[in-house]
């Protein structure tokens, strides 16, 4: 660019002399061109440039420097119709009669740089900014080109990092006028509830897929509110008895109720009565061992004719000489339970409750055996063991 300082040239100075004494003085425009000045000249009496080439506006004047005038031009390559040395440059200016002169003048002669074409592969901007000397001139004012207005890199950054929507668009210039300016979960839903149920579909609006989804859970609840059997179920239809019905004695007798509904598992009183003394010994007998009985039941030390004392009594193999027949088919004796118990004997209310015994086979690899026997008056007459039952 022109590194030389303008002179004023003798119209400017006239202009300048007609700002002073009040009169209305505007910049119009810029000129740069390859004119070559005269030897000795420093174009003060020039009214144009010697070989103008590109004209272009002014883009920016300020004025807060008291007594100067900062005006600032702009042009890019798209301008130039050929390459150039931008040896001229010129400010003009006019007063009230509207006549265009030349205010300010430099030249760069052999100094000046190339300016390259639109055609050219290089493309490039230029700014050209002046500041010119006004005095105590108060009617000074410059034409502001709107097709040469082009911000500087700075006033371009600050406007990209502008978040306060300098341009004043609206959400309805960009399509927004329907759209709530509330966060996603704070968005009002409103809809209309159909009449009947109907499915959601592929492409329906927000406001329909609500209605339709709220008309669902209003019927569900509904429906699980309702007691008068909605669905119409009968006992046949879920292989029930009738509400009314009748049994027979054969239907009520037959058939073995399970332990886990109250009955005992078994179809005959002997079963029961094997399965009550497999829990008792299942009890007595501690599983994680081998052969070794818990303290639950008093061990027997005295022949068993004697216990006239209630309560449960081990009887461990090694007492086999105490009167108890559990043997099996090699005539091994196996360990015992001995409950005793006092019971009234038919016709003996009146002489008091006599000793009973009942014998349980307890050997974890043994089948249950149960034995049973009593005394009666005199208290040495004791019964034979006979099955219990």
């Amino acid at each position: 660019m022109i590194g030389k300082a303008p002179v004023l040239t003798n119209s400017g100075q006239n202009l300048f002399i007609r700002a002073i004494g009040g009169e209305q003085v505007t910049f119009t425009r810029f000129k740069i061109g390859n004119g070559t000045l005269p030897s000795g000249s420093d174009g003060h009496n020039l009214d144009n440039l010697i070989n103008p080439i590109v004209a272009f506006g002014i883009s920016e004047v300020d004025d807060t420097n008291e007594g100067y005038l900062t005006v600032n031009g702009h042009f890019d390559s798209t301008d130039v119709p050929s390459d150039f040395k931008l040896r001229e440059l010129g400010l003009f200016c006019k007063g009230e009669d509207n006549v265009e002169h030349l205010y300010c003048y430099c030249n760069d002669g052999n100094n000046a740089g190339t300016i390259k074409a639109n055609e050219s592969d290089v493309s490039s901007e230029h700014d050209i900014t002046l500041v010119i000397a006004i005095g105590e001139a108060e009617h000074v004012t410059a034409i502001i080109s709107e097709g040469t207005l082009y911000a500087s890199k700075e006033a371009f950054e600050d406007h990209i990092q502008d978040t306060n929507n300098p341009h004043q668009v609206t959400k309805e210039q960009v399509g927004l006028g329907n759209v709530p300016n509330v966060a996603t979960n704070n968005q009002t839903v409103t809809f209309t509830q159909p009449a009947e149920l109907t499915p959601i579909l592929s492409g329906d609006r927000i406001s329909v897929a609500f209605g339709r989804i709220s008309k669902a859970i209003m019927s569900l609840i509904s429906h699980l509110g309702n007691k008068d059997n909605p669905h119409d179920t009968t006992p046949s239809k879920i292989g029930a008895a009738s509400y009314e019905h009748t049994h027979t004695t054969a239907d009520i007798m037959d058939g073995i109720l399970g332990i886990g509904r109250g009955g005992t598992g078994e179809s005959t009183l002997a079963g029961f009565a094997t399965r009550i003394c497999q829990n008792i010994e299942n009890v007595i007998f501690d599983t994680t061992k081998t052969d070794v009985y818990t303290n639950r039941a008093k061990t027997v030390t005295t022949d068993i004719d004697r216990l006239t004392d209630p309560g449960v009594y081990y009887v461990p193999l090694a007492k086999r000489n105490q009167n108890i027949p559990f043997t099996v088919s090699d005539g091994e004796y196996v360990d015992a339970l001995v409950f005793v118990f006092l019971a009234y004997p038919a016709g003996t209310t009146l002489l008091g409750a006599v000793p009973h015994q009942l014998a349980i086979s307890i050997s974890p690899d043994r089948a249950v055996q149960i034995l049973r026997r009593g005394k009666q008056y005199p208290l040495t007459n004791i019964h034979s063991w006979t099955s219990w039952i």
